[in-house]
Protein backbone atom coordinates (compact mmCIF):
# COMPACT_ATOMS: atom_id res chain seq x y z
CA UNK A 1 0.00 0.00 0.00
CA UNK A 2 1.35 3.14 -1.31
CA UNK A 3 2.42 5.76 1.49
CA UNK A 4 0.00 8.71 1.90
CA UNK A 5 1.29 12.00 1.11
CA UNK A 6 1.68 14.19 4.04
CA UNK A 7 -0.80 17.44 3.82
CA UNK A 8 0.72 20.73 3.71
CA UNK A 9 -1.17 23.47 5.07
CA UNK A 10 -2.61 26.46 3.33
CA UNK A 11 -3.93 29.62 4.16
CA UNK A 12 -5.63 31.91 1.79
CA UNK A 13 -8.06 35.08 2.26
CA UNK A 14 -8.24 38.66 0.67
CA UNK A 15 -5.52 41.34 1.25
CA UNK A 16 -4.93 43.12 4.63
CA UNK A 17 -6.96 40.32 6.35
CA UNK A 18 -3.78 38.93 8.46
CA UNK A 19 -2.74 36.20 6.26
CA UNK A 20 0.84 36.74 7.25
CA UNK A 21 0.78 37.71 10.61
CA UNK A 22 -1.27 34.10 11.49
CA UNK A 23 1.99 32.49 9.62
CA UNK A 24 4.31 34.31 12.34
CA UNK A 25 2.20 33.28 15.17
CA UNK A 26 2.07 29.68 13.45
CA UNK A 27 6.17 29.75 12.84
CA UNK A 28 6.54 30.65 16.74
CA UNK A 29 4.80 27.81 18.06
CA UNK A 30 6.14 24.81 14.98
CA UNK A 31 9.13 24.75 12.95
CA UNK A 32 7.55 25.79 10.29
CA UNK A 33 8.88 27.83 6.97
CA UNK A 34 6.48 29.86 5.31
CA UNK A 35 6.02 29.64 1.12
CA UNK A 36 4.48 33.02 0.33
CA UNK A 37 2.12 32.77 -2.76
CA UNK A 38 2.00 36.12 -4.27
CA UNK A 39 2.74 37.39 -7.46
CA UNK A 40 4.48 40.83 -6.52
CA UNK A 41 6.78 40.09 -3.55
CA UNK A 42 8.73 37.79 -5.74
CA UNK A 43 10.15 40.98 -7.28
CA UNK A 44 13.01 43.00 -5.76
CA UNK A 45 13.11 46.24 -4.55
CA UNK A 46 8.60 46.07 -4.39
CA UNK A 47 8.87 45.96 -0.74
CA UNK A 48 6.18 48.35 0.74
CA UNK A 49 3.35 48.02 -1.79
CA UNK A 50 3.43 44.31 -1.53
CA UNK A 51 3.88 44.13 2.01
CA UNK A 52 6.27 42.17 2.32
CA UNK A 53 7.30 41.03 5.83
CA UNK A 54 9.55 43.06 7.56
CA UNK A 55 12.99 43.14 8.26
CA UNK A 56 12.15 41.78 12.04
CA UNK A 57 9.64 39.53 10.56
CA UNK A 58 11.95 37.93 7.96
CA UNK A 59 14.53 37.43 11.58
CA UNK A 60 11.60 35.63 13.37
CA UNK A 61 10.31 33.06 10.55
CA UNK A 62 12.03 31.39 7.59
CA UNK A 63 10.25 32.87 4.75
CA UNK A 64 10.48 31.76 1.02
CA UNK A 65 9.62 33.02 -2.50
CA UNK A 66 10.74 36.55 -1.95
CA UNK A 67 12.74 38.84 -4.27
CA UNK A 68 13.50 36.08 -6.67
CA UNK A 69 13.50 38.31 -9.64
CA UNK A 70 14.65 41.60 -11.37
CA UNK A 71 11.32 44.46 -11.50
CA UNK A 72 12.26 44.50 -15.10
CA UNK A 73 11.49 40.50 -15.30
CA UNK A 74 8.62 38.60 -16.07
CA UNK A 75 7.37 35.82 -14.09
CA UNK A 76 4.82 32.88 -14.81
CA UNK A 77 2.82 30.53 -12.90
CA UNK A 78 4.66 27.71 -14.57
CA UNK A 79 8.09 29.32 -12.74
CA UNK A 80 6.03 29.91 -9.14
CA UNK A 81 5.56 26.20 -9.29
CA UNK A 82 8.96 25.40 -10.08
CA UNK A 83 10.25 27.31 -7.37
CA UNK A 84 7.61 26.40 -4.99
CA UNK A 85 8.45 22.87 -5.61
CA UNK A 86 11.62 22.72 -5.01
CA UNK A 87 11.03 25.37 -1.38
CA UNK A 88 8.78 22.40 -0.01
CA UNK A 89 11.27 20.06 -0.78
CA UNK A 90 14.50 21.78 1.03
CA UNK A 91 12.24 22.51 3.72
CA UNK A 92 11.38 19.12 4.20
CA UNK A 93 15.02 17.82 3.86
CA UNK A 94 15.69 20.11 7.14
CA UNK A 95 12.77 17.89 9.11
CA UNK A 96 10.61 21.40 8.68
CA UNK A 97 7.42 22.05 7.95
CA UNK A 98 6.38 24.28 4.70
CA UNK A 99 2.95 26.21 5.05
CA UNK A 100 1.79 27.67 2.00
CA UNK A 101 0.34 31.66 2.40
CA UNK A 102 -0.59 34.33 0.45
CA UNK A 103 -3.38 36.31 -1.75
CA UNK A 104 -2.46 35.25 -4.81
CA UNK A 105 -5.01 32.01 -5.41
CA UNK A 106 -4.22 30.77 -8.81
CA UNK A 107 -0.67 30.08 -7.68
CA UNK A 108 -1.59 28.03 -4.53
CA UNK A 109 -4.20 26.62 -7.01
CA UNK A 110 -1.74 25.94 -8.97
CA UNK A 111 0.37 23.70 -6.67
CA UNK A 112 -3.16 21.46 -5.70
CA UNK A 113 -4.27 20.96 -9.25
CA UNK A 114 -0.76 20.38 -11.10
CA UNK A 115 -1.56 23.12 -13.47
CA UNK A 116 0.65 22.79 -16.59
CA UNK A 117 0.74 26.26 -18.10
CA UNK A 118 3.79 25.89 -19.99
CA UNK A 119 5.68 28.31 -21.22
CA UNK A 120 3.68 30.63 -23.08
CA UNK A 121 5.23 33.12 -25.40
CA UNK A 122 3.93 36.60 -26.83
CA UNK A 123 1.82 35.98 -29.53
CA UNK A 124 2.34 39.02 -32.27
CA UNK A 125 -1.01 37.86 -34.78
CA UNK A 126 -2.77 36.97 -31.35
CA UNK A 127 -1.83 39.88 -29.69
CA UNK A 128 -3.23 42.30 -32.44
CA UNK A 129 -6.29 40.42 -32.88
CA UNK A 130 -6.73 40.86 -29.23
CA UNK A 131 -5.77 44.61 -29.36
CA UNK A 132 -8.49 45.46 -32.19
CA UNK A 133 -11.57 43.41 -30.10
CA UNK A 134 -10.46 45.25 -27.03
CA UNK A 135 -10.82 48.71 -28.53
CA UNK A 136 -13.76 48.03 -30.44
CA UNK A 137 -15.27 47.59 -26.95
CA UNK A 138 -13.83 45.11 -23.99
CA UNK A 139 -16.79 43.63 -22.07
CA UNK A 140 -17.71 41.03 -24.55
CA UNK A 141 -14.31 39.88 -24.65
CA UNK A 142 -13.76 40.07 -20.67
CA UNK A 143 -16.96 38.16 -20.20
CA UNK A 144 -15.77 35.04 -22.70
CA UNK A 145 -12.38 34.87 -21.00
CA UNK A 146 -14.05 34.82 -17.44
CA UNK A 147 -15.16 31.25 -17.60
CA UNK A 148 -10.83 30.51 -18.26
CA UNK A 149 -8.82 29.01 -15.64
CA UNK A 150 -6.95 31.50 -13.69
CA UNK A 151 -9.81 34.21 -14.74
CA UNK A 152 -10.96 34.93 -11.01
CA UNK A 153 -7.26 35.67 -10.00
CA UNK A 154 -7.09 38.46 -12.85
CA UNK A 155 -7.64 42.06 -13.28
CA UNK A 156 -9.89 41.63 -16.15
CA UNK A 157 -10.20 45.08 -16.46
CA UNK A 158 -6.15 45.08 -17.04
CA UNK A 159 -5.73 44.28 -20.96
CA UNK A 160 -2.25 42.99 -20.16
CA UNK A 161 -3.41 40.58 -18.34
CA UNK A 162 -5.94 39.48 -20.15
CA UNK A 163 -3.56 38.53 -23.18
CA UNK A 164 -1.09 37.00 -20.66
CA UNK A 165 -4.28 34.51 -19.48
CA UNK A 166 -4.84 33.76 -22.85
CA UNK A 167 -1.75 33.32 -24.28
CA UNK A 168 -1.31 30.66 -20.84
CA UNK A 169 -4.49 28.97 -21.53
CA UNK A 170 -4.12 28.47 -25.35
CA UNK A 171 -0.79 26.81 -24.36
CA UNK A 172 -2.21 24.24 -21.37
CA UNK A 173 -5.52 22.96 -23.21
CA UNK A 174 -5.95 20.56 -25.97
CA UNK A 175 -5.66 21.46 -29.73
CA UNK A 176 -9.05 21.05 -30.32
CA UNK A 177 -10.28 23.32 -27.21
CA UNK A 178 -7.89 25.89 -28.58
CA UNK A 179 -8.94 26.13 -32.06
CA UNK A 180 -13.20 26.60 -30.59
CA UNK A 181 -11.58 29.09 -28.45
CA UNK A 182 -9.80 31.47 -30.88
CA UNK A 183 -12.80 30.82 -33.05
CA UNK A 184 -15.31 31.66 -30.03
CA UNK A 185 -12.92 34.71 -29.93
CA UNK A 186 -13.32 35.85 -33.30
CA UNK A 187 -9.63 35.56 -33.09
CA UNK A 188 -9.07 32.84 -36.02
CA UNK A 189 -6.61 34.38 -37.89
CA UNK A 190 -3.95 33.86 -35.15
CA UNK A 191 -4.55 30.13 -34.90
CA UNK A 192 -1.87 29.45 -37.18
CA UNK A 193 0.63 31.33 -34.91
CA UNK A 194 -0.71 29.86 -31.69
CA UNK A 195 -0.15 26.26 -33.00
CA UNK A 196 3.29 27.02 -33.93
CA UNK A 197 3.47 28.17 -30.38
CA UNK A 198 1.92 25.12 -29.08
CA UNK A 199 4.64 22.71 -31.02
CA UNK A 200 7.54 24.56 -29.75
CA UNK A 201 6.57 24.56 -26.32
CA UNK A 202 5.01 20.76 -26.20
CA UNK A 203 9.26 20.13 -27.66
CA UNK A 204 10.90 21.44 -24.46
CA UNK A 205 8.46 21.97 -22.16
CA UNK A 206 9.16 19.94 -18.44
CA UNK A 207 7.35 17.31 -16.97
CA UNK A 208 4.84 18.54 -15.31
CA UNK A 209 5.45 18.33 -11.71
CA UNK A 210 2.23 16.45 -9.14
CA UNK A 211 -0.68 18.26 -7.09
CA UNK A 212 0.21 18.82 -4.13
CA UNK A 213 -2.07 18.01 -0.89
CA UNK A 214 -3.20 20.36 1.14
CA UNK A 215 -5.01 21.46 4.40
CA UNK A 216 -6.41 24.19 3.61
CA UNK A 217 -7.90 27.15 5.25
CA UNK A 218 -9.85 30.29 4.66
CA UNK A 219 -10.11 33.12 6.57
CA UNK A 220 -13.25 35.61 5.94
CA UNK A 221 -13.19 39.16 8.12
CA UNK A 222 -16.25 41.01 8.48
CA UNK A 223 -16.57 43.74 5.19
CA UNK A 224 -16.52 46.84 7.34
CA UNK A 225 -13.34 45.53 9.49
CA UNK A 226 -11.65 44.67 6.03
CA UNK A 227 -12.28 48.12 4.61
CA UNK A 228 -10.91 49.98 7.66
CA UNK A 229 -7.51 47.52 7.62
CA UNK A 230 -7.69 48.32 3.78
CA UNK A 231 -8.18 52.37 4.31
CA UNK A 232 -5.04 52.04 7.20
CA UNK A 233 -2.59 50.00 5.31
CA UNK A 234 -2.91 52.32 1.86
CA UNK A 235 -1.94 55.41 4.61
CA UNK A 236 0.58 53.23 6.39
CA UNK A 237 2.02 52.14 2.54
CA UNK A 238 2.10 56.34 1.43
CA UNK A 239 3.83 57.28 4.86
CA UNK A 240 6.58 54.35 4.20
CA UNK A 241 7.51 55.71 0.97
CA UNK A 242 5.67 54.33 -1.57
CA UNK A 243 5.37 56.38 -3.92
CA UNK A 244 9.86 57.07 -3.69
CA UNK A 245 9.86 52.98 -4.35
CA UNK A 246 8.17 53.52 -7.72
CA UNK A 247 10.36 56.55 -8.03
CA UNK A 248 13.53 54.48 -7.35
CA UNK A 249 12.28 51.48 -9.61
CA UNK A 250 11.52 53.52 -12.65
CA UNK A 251 14.86 55.50 -12.12
CA UNK A 252 16.81 52.51 -12.69
CA UNK A 253 15.47 51.57 -15.98
CA UNK A 254 12.06 49.92 -15.39
CA UNK A 255 9.53 50.47 -18.31
CA UNK A 256 6.01 51.93 -16.47
CA UNK A 257 4.60 49.60 -18.15
CA UNK A 258 6.36 46.31 -16.55
CA UNK A 259 4.66 43.43 -14.95
CA UNK A 260 6.26 44.04 -11.71
CA UNK A 261 4.31 47.71 -11.64
CA UNK A 262 0.90 46.39 -12.83
CA UNK A 263 -0.42 45.97 -9.79
CA UNK A 264 -2.13 47.81 -7.33
CA UNK A 265 -0.45 50.79 -5.69
CA UNK A 266 2.45 50.49 -8.09
CA UNK A 267 0.33 51.60 -11.31
CA UNK A 268 -1.64 53.96 -9.47
CA UNK A 269 1.94 55.06 -8.24
CA UNK A 270 3.01 55.64 -11.58
CA UNK A 271 0.26 57.37 -13.04
CA UNK A 272 1.11 59.82 -10.04
CA UNK A 273 4.62 60.35 -10.80
CA UNK A 274 3.50 60.62 -14.59
CA UNK A 275 1.25 64.10 -13.15
CA UNK A 276 -1.78 62.10 -13.70
CA UNK A 277 -3.28 61.73 -10.15
CA UNK A 278 -3.07 64.41 -7.10
CA UNK A 279 -1.57 63.14 -4.20
CA UNK A 280 -5.27 62.68 -2.69
CA UNK A 281 -6.38 60.85 -6.28
CA UNK A 282 -3.50 58.21 -5.36
CA UNK A 283 -4.53 57.27 -2.22
CA UNK A 284 -8.19 57.37 -2.96
CA UNK A 285 -7.89 54.70 -6.16
CA UNK A 286 -5.15 52.88 -4.02
CA UNK A 287 -7.93 52.39 -1.63
CA UNK A 288 -11.17 51.83 -4.16
CA UNK A 289 -8.97 49.38 -6.14
CA UNK A 290 -7.58 47.34 -3.24
CA UNK A 291 -11.11 47.24 -2.18
CA UNK A 292 -12.41 45.83 -5.48
CA UNK A 293 -9.28 43.22 -5.94
CA UNK A 294 -9.99 42.12 -2.10
CA UNK A 295 -13.91 41.18 -3.29
CA UNK A 296 -11.90 39.38 -5.98
CA UNK A 297 -10.20 37.56 -4.17
CA UNK A 298 -12.86 36.09 -1.96
CA UNK A 299 -15.25 35.48 -4.48
CA UNK A 300 -11.83 33.43 -6.29
CA UNK A 301 -11.59 32.01 -3.07
CA UNK A 302 -15.26 30.62 -1.86
CA UNK A 303 -15.38 29.47 -5.53
CA UNK A 304 -12.14 27.66 -5.81
CA UNK A 305 -11.20 26.71 -2.40
CA UNK A 306 -14.85 24.91 -0.93
CA UNK A 307 -12.91 22.50 0.75
CA UNK A 308 -10.77 24.56 2.99
CA UNK A 309 -12.01 25.33 5.97
CA UNK A 310 -13.42 28.54 6.95
CA UNK A 311 -12.40 30.55 10.14
CA UNK A 312 -13.43 33.83 10.97
CA UNK A 313 -10.84 36.01 11.64
CA UNK A 314 -11.90 39.69 12.26
CA UNK A 315 -11.89 39.81 16.22
CA UNK A 316 -8.93 38.81 18.56
CA UNK A 317 -11.04 36.14 20.33
CA UNK A 318 -11.49 34.54 16.21
CA UNK A 319 -7.73 35.38 15.54
CA UNK A 320 -6.87 33.34 18.85
CA UNK A 321 -9.56 30.47 17.43
CA UNK A 322 -8.25 30.18 14.36
CA UNK A 323 -4.39 30.04 14.93
CA UNK A 324 -5.65 27.09 17.70
CA UNK A 325 -7.52 25.28 15.08
CA UNK A 326 -4.58 25.23 12.20
CA UNK A 327 -2.05 24.62 15.10
CA UNK A 328 -3.88 21.34 16.42
CA UNK A 329 -4.67 20.67 12.75
CA UNK A 330 -0.95 20.84 12.33
CA UNK A 331 0.35 18.73 15.08
CA UNK A 332 -2.72 16.11 14.05
CA UNK A 333 -0.66 15.79 10.80
CA UNK A 334 2.76 16.13 11.94
CA UNK A 335 2.79 14.89 15.48
CA UNK A 336 6.46 14.59 15.73
CA UNK A 337 6.88 18.11 15.37
CA UNK A 338 8.13 20.17 18.20
CA UNK A 339 8.42 23.92 18.74
CA UNK A 340 8.73 26.70 16.44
Amino acid sequence: MPVRARKIPAIVGPTACGKTSLALALAARLPLEIVCCDSRKVYRGLDIGSAKPTASERESACFHLLDMVEPSAGFSVQEFVQAAHSAIAGIRERGRLPLLEGGTGLYIEALAEGYDFGQAPPLRVLRRQFNQAWERGSEMLRSRVRSLPGAGAVDLDNPRRVIRLLERVLMSINEAECAALLDALGFTPAQEEVMQARKAASASRPQPLPPLVLMGYRLEVQREALEARIHTRTGQMLANGLVDEVRTILDAGVPPGAQSLSGIGYSEAVSFLQGDLSFQELAELITIHTRQYAKRQDAWNRSRFKHFTLLAFTTPAEQAEALHVIETDIRGEYPEAGSG
